[in-house]
């Protein structure tokens, strides 16, 4: 389970699981007996919170458990003064003499030459005479590249992390003597001889970066990412891409990460680190675009692959969000909110559908494509609908979760000693005298990460599967979505001759998902990048365009994610609801209503999004593409263009390669003005970028 199960009863009742984690910190007051929730609570900001930043701090309030991981995320996001100033911190309990030489490398990374020498003056003894005498020699400032090539010697007679840790030596006296070309090699060589080395990689990210350089960067990605394994590949590309995105790179780094996910679906991949920060940041940019419609297919992927609790809660919900709020279809939102009640029958989405489903209306006869509300589900969300506007105190559930998260094992004497939970069960909320159930309703420090493997998953198409077992009740209708609801076993199962009803969460073991259409080019991004620890799908493995019978978990064992949430002694409960919006042709996706006939013809356009600069005045104005086809694009920016007028253009498109963009020139006149941006027409753009731009459908 990536989040501590404490966590769990809040996050549940949550649509904003940052903000419910902010609010966790202040509920955990730093102070004897929280170390363990704060270090708890920093893993699950890692895991959900894309600002690492965060999750840093909340392991520096961990105390001195939480802050070798403090120091760790430091390297990784190349933060060279929190290094140091964490160095510091653990020197106040910890004597260990290497602790002075840490210290007086990281102020130096920091570009903190005065504070360096300050903390290397405070070294009494060591057992490490090479490293002593060439920090001795990097702060005399003497003979600094002759120190070099005696530290890429040795370097040279070394291997695995002694052989990096000496060429970035060799960096640093490199840097003190302006020799750029060097610093860039020798971190170069760290990286070969001990992938994934945390220092060379944040310096040469940096380099990258500030060189705003696409062949710059594609060289550093490409040697950042060469020896990784599975999840040290897919942490790679993570903070790669938030990098990108954070410094106005944002069309490259959210391709990046979007590949990155699809390829650890591809391979079922299902521990991935920080999955849900990833998420959150794509899932924002698309809202901000415009075009939150066109992550779910990945959101299927990934409620394919996954098998943690906290992922389906979350995947569901954004599926839920996306197909009610932004496709305004109630009954196929039904079914990705079946995936989130199944463990968290009182989230925000699934009260909202509740509602939406209660103040439906039969569509009008002119309006074909208005989805129809089956006449059951708004009967039974309106009867429930008043008891779900009662809110839940979660003041109390709040409390309760930080009580379990600090209980002490005085606690637990008490427990029979056949049931001895790991943290004190968390109370239900209590029920709300005014809110009565209705007649007929039921009451009721991070590691590395092992890789799994199964099938491929299939993308996404709007055909529907009709079970040939259909349910018995008259609610429950039988839904071509549901074995979404479960993570599905591979071996083939012999099942009853005899169809049971399929309720909330199961489908009969006949039905099979259909194949979803291939979501849109990501732009030709490292489609053959390898995962090399990821095992392929085992030969006898049912293909995951369809899934197989019975929805239980890969392998006999339950997964290690949370049981489903049973409701609250009087709180209403949405199975009825959501039975009754099951439907035999109910499609996976959204249909997208035709055009109009007498609209004006367009080239057909793909969302993907391309960093690309427009000249207006002489002043060179960065933004990104929302989508684009081979006349034009709609680019997103606040900039106040005029329509019709016409300036140049510069595009970065995916090239050909693995991790490569290609610049290309043209002009672009300013055809109409829409919500967020500008739909521009390319003037005349030569035969090239034609090829380039329709290589990307």
């Amino acid at each position: 389970m990536p989040i501590a199960s404490w966590l769990l009863p809040v996050l549940w009742r949550e649509l904003d699981w940052s903000a419910a984690l902010e609010r966790f910190r202040s509920e955990l007051v730093a102070g004897p007996g929280t170390g363990s929730p704060m270090h708890e609570l920093g893993r699950a900001y890692e895991y959900i919170e894309p600002n690492r930043r965060r999750a840093l701090a909340i392991h520096e309030l961990a105390g001195p458990a939480g802050l070798g991981r403090a120091r760790e995320l430091a390297l990784e996001l190349g933060w060279w003064t929190a290094n140091a100033r964490l160095v510091v911190l653990m020197r106040a309990t910890d004597q260990d003499p290497r602790l002075v030489l840490d210290e007086t490398e990281a102020w130096w990374d920091a570009g903190h030459a005065d504070l360096a020498a300050h903390a290397f003056a405070g070294l009494r003894t060591s057992d490490d005479p090479e490293r002593v005498e060439e920090l001795a020699a990097l702060i005399a400032g003497h003979d600094a590249m002759e120190h070099a090539g005696v530290t890429v010697a040795r370097a040279m007679t070394a291997s695995g992390s002694q052989a990096a840790d000496a060429y970035v030596m060799a960096a640093r006296f490199a840097r003190a003597a302006g020799r750029t070309e060097e610093v860039e090699r020798w971190l170069e060589a760290a990286l070969v001889a001990m992938p994934g080395h945390r220092i060379a990689a944040g310096m040469l990210l940096e380099i990258a970066l500030a060189s705003r350089e696409p062949d710059q960067i594609q060289r550093h990605l490409q040697r950042r990412f060469e020896g990784l394994d599975g999840t040290a590949w897919l942490d790679a590309m993570r903070s790669s891409a938030l990098a990108l995105i954070a410094h106005g790179q944002r069309g490259f780094g959210l391709r990046l990460l979007r590949h990155a996910l699809e390829r650890a679906y591809e391979l079922q991949h299902t521990s991935i680190p920080g999955h849900l920060a990833m998420w959150a940041v794509l899932a924002a940019n698309a809202a901000a675009d415009g075009n939150r419609r066109e992550l779910l297919p990945l959101v299927i992927s990934g409620l394919q692959v996954s098998q943690h609790a906290v992922d389906r809660v979350w995947l569901g919900a954004l599926a839920t969000e996306i197909t009610l709020r932004d496709a305004r279809h109630p009954v196929i939102a039904g079914a990705y909110a079946e995936i989130v009640a199944e463990h968290a029958p009182e989230h925000p989405i699934v009260r909202e559908l509740i509602s939406t489903v209660a103040a439906s209306e039969a569509p009008a006869a002119e309006d074909p494509h208005r989805p129809v509300v089956p006449p059951e589900a708004v009967r039974a969300a309106a009867a429930i609908e008043d008891a779900f506007d009662v809110d839940v105190d979660l003041d109390d559930v709040y409390a309760d979760a930080a009580d379990a998260a600090t209980l002490d094992a005085s606690d637990l004497e008490e427990v029979p000693e056949d049931n001895e939970p790991a943290a004190k069960p968390v109370e239900a909320p209590k029920p709300v005298e005014a809110a009565k159930p209705p007649p007929g309703s039921t009451p009721a420090p991070v590691t590395e990460r092992a890789p799994a493997s199964s099938s491929k998953p299939s993308p996404a198409t709007a055909r529907s599967i009709v079970p040939t077992a259909p349910a018995t009740s008259a609610v429950a209708k039988p839904d071509g979505l549901a074995p979404l609801r479960s993570v599905a076993k591979p071996a083939a199962v012999v099942t009853s001759a005899v169809a049971k009803p399929a309720p909330i969460g199961k489908l009969p073991s006949d039905v099979k998902l259909p194949s979803l259409a291939k979501p849109a080019s990501i732009g030709k991004l490292p489609s053959d990048a390898k995962l090399p620890s990821l095992a392929k799908p085992a030969s006898d493995a049912k293909p995951a365009s369809k899934l197989p019978s019975l929805a239980e978990p890969a392998s006999d064992a339950k997964p290690a994610s949370a049981p489903p949430t049973a409701v609250a002694e009087g709180r209403p409960d949405p199975a009825p609801v959501l039975a009754a919006l099951r439907a035999p042709d109910r499609p996976e996706v959204p249909p997208i209503a035709p055009l109009p006939a007498d609209a004006t013809p367009r080239a057909r356009r793909i969302a993907i999004p391309i960093d690309l600069a427009l000249i207006v005045d002489g002043k060179r104005i960065a933004a990104h593409s929302r989508d684009i086809s081979t006349s034009g694009l709609f680019v997103l920016t606040t900039a106040p263009l005029v329509v019709g007028a016409e300036h140049a253009i510069e595009l970065l498109l995916p090239g050909a390669e693995p991790f490569t963009e290609d610049e290309y020139q043209a002009r672009a006149r300013v055809a109409r003005a829409g919500e967020g941006g500008f739909g521009v027409e390319l003037v005349a753009p030569d035969a090239t970028l034609l090829a380039a731009l329709a290589a990307l459908y």
